[in-house]
């Protein structure tokens, strides 16, 4: 009717599939790209909450390490809001097959945009989903390869102690540079070049001439 004005009520009615009308005022919506491994197997589902992890391989100048390999919470307690153009799903169905990619939008703060656009374009991301009705944040200063090996290593070496084991050795991590052996390498750490031995047996290696630079390899203490 002429003169009559608009009614909120009215146009919310209207448009209220609209994805905009879901996104909170300070916030934008993104959509990024993931495939089945990645995106919790299609398992989520709009209005779950999910973390962002983003995965960096190792950049170098060089033989000069730049960026170590990197795998990092980049953001928690994010909401999704679609998958692909589907705004809700009903409960309890699900694809029977697994799609191999797809898209999920998500809503994101300015800040968090930014992030994400630039994480998307750098690594390789992953969701995690979040239990319902989860709001606490995890301060985390991500993990490098390098720690993951030592990890695994201190754990091994723990529970081996716990059945009584105690030949189990412990070892610190090294990346190999240009120019070197394992000769070299056994100066290095136990000031003997012919405990070399102790670290070809460590890494399994076959041939001590062919190792790869940049690759890490266990040094173990010299007992």
């Amino acid at each position: 009717m002429r003169n009559e004005g608009f009614h909120a009520e009215k146009l919310i009615n209207k448009g209220e599939e609209d994805l905009s009308l879901r996104i909170d005022e300070d916030h934008r919506a993104v959509s990024i790209n993931v495939t089945g491994d990645s995106g919790v197997s299609d398992l989520i589902k709009p209005g779950d909450f999910v973390d962002i992890i983003v995965y960096l391989d190792e950049k170098k100048d060089g033989d000069k390490i730049i960026r170590p390999e990197l795998s990092k919470i980049i953001l928690q307690n994010i909401r999704l809001l679609a998958i692909d153009k589907e705004l809700k799903r009903e409960e309890g169905v699900t694809n029977e097959e697994i799609p191999a990619r797809f898209l999920v939008t998500l809503s994101v703060s300015i800040k968090e945009l930014e992030k994400i656009v630039l994480a998307e374009n750098t690594g390789i991301l992953k969701l995690a989903l979040r239990p319902l009705g989860s709001v606490t944040i995890d301060e985390t200063k991500g993990t490098t390869s390098e720690e993951l090996i030592v990890e695994l290593g201190e754990s091994i070496k723990d529970s081996s102690n716990e059945k009584g084991n105690n030949s189990m050795e412990t070892f610190t991590t090294y990346r190999i540079k240009k120019g070197d052996n394992l000769r070299k390498i056994s100066q290095e750490f136990y000031k003997d070049p012919m405990k070399y031995l102790l670290i070809k047996k460590a890494n399994n290696i076959k041939d001590e001439n062919l190792i790869v630079t940049g690759e890490i390899i266990k040094i173990p203490e010299d007992n």
